[in-house]
């Protein structure tokens, strides 16, 4: 197999040398078929390139990439890579070489820190391309000033390596690599997760970025992680680490409810349990507010639980209808990158050099923030499951306080089985100060403001009313509040 590059190479090679750069797209299309229709009479145009089993693939100007779902992320080594293309054309990979070597030696740079790499569009095309493997530097050829769209020399194998006919341009997109797009171009492009994110369209001589849509966790990954075993991640340090990933998404779509509802399948309440009546409560409380850690009231309205004052809830938890039945890691990048919160931690930290420790928990996929998942019977006997954000920062904090298998209530030690009630916070007043990021109760308002239908607040009337909460709840977002001396 061969590059076929034969229309890429008469039409750049007439490009460089009679055309100014390309204003766009379809203008250059039709600048490159008015010269190639009329190109025998000017000059020799370059020898067909034939494939391997002799078939010739046309490939213009018309089918640069404008798509970017057309590229193909070839997962081969580079070293597979250059090999296929040493075994298709040895002489020609050998001759741009040294013209590439000739060049960087014209540039003042060591061509024995040059690597040489290769793209493939199986069927089609091949690109070869230098990086510096000392400073990761990619290079773009260019000639007259005008970058190449097919990024080499390929044409040009014919020209004296004395011959300084084309300049090396550097490539301005971090970690970048070549793709190569099903129409045979190939272009300079970053990859992340498998996907690229950004790509350089010689062209336009622009750069594009692509809005890429964060992976939901896949369902395999989405498990239950009860209290005993959370303790234990806590005990061995890996707490954030090791909790499964969800997403924003993940609640809104009822993919974590399908594991959940499996989950509570296996663990049903029991027979005996009692129904609680639930009200609305009102309560003013201190939050930290940034910059300057000053401490602000502010105002937060929860679901209680009244109960009958005659059971002892607490030393039979078979009788309540609430349990928290595990915990997630909420890792939703989209969310946290448009919402700044990465952006305002670490400008809060930097000052302090306390942003290592935020930068370890990033690098790690680590947790800021959990979801706490919990289920209540209601009087019907029918199973709600409800989901509530919470700081994960504070892990320690919140398992001594709310998961604790024992409290001390009026002097005495009760065991609370991992049965803990939180009331369920639904709205709280907006604030200014919510407008930074370093809060969970900023990030939850910023949530219920730019992701309508996240927030429970609609539908709390109709709960209270009926003492039940309607499955409606169940995609939406909570955050908590734990609460455990009275009765429970």
């Amino acid at each position: 197999m061969k590059r076929n590059l034969y229309c890429i190479l008469m039409v750049l090679f007439i490009l460089a040398a009679c055309v100014p750069i390309p204003q766009g797209l379809d203008q250059a299309a039709t600048a490159t078929q008015e010269l190639v229709e009329g190109s025998s009479s000017r000059m020799d145009l370059p020898a067909p390139v034939l494939l391997e089993d002799g078939q010739e693939v046309n490939i213009s100007l018309s089918d640069y990439p404008t798509n970017p779902d057309n590229f193909i992320i070839d997962t081969r080594t580079n070293e597979e890579k250059m090999a296929l293309i040493r075994s298709w054309a040895p002489d020609d990979v050998k001759k741009e070489i040294a013209l590439y070597n000739a060049e960087f030696e014209r540039m003042g740079v060591d061509p024995n820190k040059i690597e040489y790499k290769a793209s493939i569009v199986d069927g089609k095309s091949w690109a070869l391309y230098p990086e510096n493997r000392i400073t990761g530097t990619l290079y773009v050829v260019s000639i007259n000033g005008i970058i190449r769209p097919s990024i080499d020399l390929f044409g040009y194998l014919d020209r004296s390596v004395d011959d300084d006919f084309f300049d090396l341009t550097t490539v301005n997109i971090d970690n970048a690599q070549v793709v190569g797009d099903k129409s045979g171009w190939h272009v300079f492009a970053n990859i992340e997760n498998g996907k690229v994110t950004k790509w350089y369209d010689a062209v336009h001589d622009q750069i594009n970025t692509i809005e890429i849509e964060p992976t939901p966790t896949p369902e395999n990954i989405l498990r239950i992680v009860e209290v005993d075993e959370a303790r234990e991640m806590i005990r061995r340090n890996e707490f954030s680490t090791e909790l499964p990933r969800v997403t924003l998404e993940d609640i809104t779509s009822g993919r974590l409810l399908e594991v959940e509802r499996k989950w509570i399948k296996e663990h049903p309440f029991s027979s005996e349990v009692v129904p609680v009546d639930l009200v609305i409560e009102k309560q003013t409380n201190y939050v930290q507010t940034f910059p300057g850690n000053i401490a602000k009231k502010t105002t937060f309205y929860e679901i209680g639980f009244e109960t009958d004052p005659k059971l002892d809830y607490q030393k039979n938890p078979n009788l309540r209808p609430f349990k928290i039945i595990g915990l997630s890691n909420f890792w939703d990048e989209k969310i946290y990158s448009e919402s700044g919160f990465f952006e305002d931690v670490t400008h809060e930290w930097e000052p302090k050099k306390g942003i290592s420790q935020f930068y370890k928990t990033i690098d790690e996929k680590g947790s800021f923030f959990l979801i706490i998942s919990w289920v209540f019977q209601n009087p019907n006997g029918e199973v709600f499951i409800g989901h509530s954000i919470a700081p994960a920062f504070a892990s320690r904090y919140y398992f001594n306080r709310t998961f604790n298998k024992t409290s001390k209530v009026n002097g005495e030690w009760i065991s609370w089985e991992y049965d803990t009630k939180i009331r369920m916070m639904y709205d709280f007043k907006s604030e200014p100060f919510y407008e930074n990021m370093l809060s969970f109760n900023a990030l939850t308002n910023y949530i219920w403001k730019n992701y309508p239908g996240t927030g429970p607040k609609p539908l709390i009337d109709k709960a209270v009313s009926s003492d039940s909460f309607p499955k409606e709840l169940e995609t939406t977002l909570f955050t908590f509040n734990f609460y455990q001396n009275y009765p429970w």
